[in-house]
């Protein structure tokens, strides 16, 4: 809440938000970049603003994978519009650069909270999508140890635990994500994996078999996930495919969780199936694909500095080595007037003031060009 005092210097700009009916067709600007296509990025657009296809942002972030309020400010402004920013560019030409038979490119995003890491995972994930490369993305990871909707005992590992419901819904997202692109890569399952006695998948079965099992048996989701990520990482090592593996909030697997056993005894996040899963992809010991990680501070964490080295602990930063960080900062003062310049045109700010000078001065001196705090302040106002 901003102090009292200091509301006298916003009111005069009479921010208020509008209904997402009334919200206007965009318009050509010199804050919007033409390319619409992240593959045809460059730094000419650097600061810009590029419009999500309608059904890339259908398919890439249906079920989930947006931050909240990036996600309620698309749905407002009827439309997903991400900036171009440096550390984007940064992890996208490396990308193009990887040699696909070399070991998997790792890369970590750090800064402060707030400073755009999210977007700018949802920025590289949609060029990887537009590139033919398979999706496997976790968004949030410490909801798998902090904001579950349940746990049970794993039967194939008395020590795990799965999520039914979670992992179902997560197979959903990835299903979501990379059906079209499985469907014409015709990727096959190089093993039988056996459920029950009267439930299995045969080798050489799709890989979709897997998720359709999982996405409608809860209670074999959690190992379908486990299946689903080791055959897909044979298969980018063998030079079938091209994977990105995403994560964020990466440093929450080495913190504590609040799941508990039947016998009350505390669940680490290493003791979950789905995190099991994930951490194949983790390690550097596959080819044809690439991993973008991000952290942030988690409950249950250490608290203070965003720094890599604070967040991720010793076990983390073993786990994660080598890695490339990559910092994302708030934004530069020309970056923020414009994200003022797009919420007004969005006339999300409608007030004459809001689009001077000394407004925009006022906005990136109350925000101190944190795009979540801009985002906030031009929400309450």
């Amino acid at each position: 809440m901003l102090p009292r005092c200091r509301l006298t210097r916003l009111c005069w700009l009479g921010l208020r938000p509008m209904s997402a009916a009334a919200a206007p067709e965009p318009a050509p600007s010199v804050f919007r970049t033409s390319v619409s296509d992240p593959r045809e990025h460059s730094r000419s657009d650097l600061g810009r603003l590029y419009t999500v296809d309608r059904e890339d942002h259908r398919r890439l972030f249906q079920v989930t994978g947006l931050r909240k309020s990036l996600s309620a400010q698309a749905r407002t402004f009827c439309e997903l519009a991400l900036m171009v920013r440096q550390p984007a560019l940064n992890v996208l030409d490396s990308l193009r650069a990887s040699d696909p038979s070399r070991p998997s490119l790792r890369f970590l995003l750090y800064g402060p909270y707030g400073g755009g890491k999210s977007t700018t995972v949802a920025h590289v994930l949609h060029w990887a999508a537009a590139s033919g490369w398979l999706l496997v993305h976790f968004p949030e990871a410490d909801r798998w140890g902090l904001r579950f909707r349940e746990v049970t005992a794993s039967a194939s590992d008395p020590q795990a635990v799965d999520h039914p419901v979670d992992a179902a819904l997560w197979l959903a997202h990835f299903r979501a994500q990379n059906a079209a692109r499985l469907a014409e890569l015709d990727l096959r399952t190089g093993e039988t994996y056996t459920w029950s006695r009267r439930e299995a998948t045969e080798a050489g079965s799709p890989l979709t078999d897997l998720v359709e099992l999982g996405v409608t048996r809860g209670k074999h989701a959690s190992q379908c996930v486990l299946a689903l990520l080791a055959e897909l990482k044979a298969h980018a090592s063998a030079g079938r495919c091209r994977l990105l593996m995403a994560v964020e909030k990466v440093n929450a697997f080495w913190c504590d969780s609040t799941a508990r056993r039947e016998d009350g005894s505390t669940v680490k996040f290493g003791d979950m199936t789905v995190i099991r899963a994930a951490e194949q992809l983790l390690r550097p010991d596959w080819s044809g694909g690439a991993v973008l990680t991000t952290i942030a501070p988690v409950r249950g964490g250490p608290e203070g500095s965003h720094l890599p080295r604070h967040q991720l602990g010793a076990d983390g930063w073993r786990a994660l080595e080598p890695f490339v960080p990559i910092r994302v900062d708030d934004m530069s003062r020309a970056e923020t007037y414009t994200m003022i310049d797009y919420f007004l045109e969005r006339r999300w700010l409608q007030a004459p003031a809001a689009a001077t000078e000394r407004g925009k001065q006022e906005l990136f001196f109350r925000s101190g060009g944190n795009p979540g705090k801009l985002a906030e302040i031009c929400s309450m106002y």
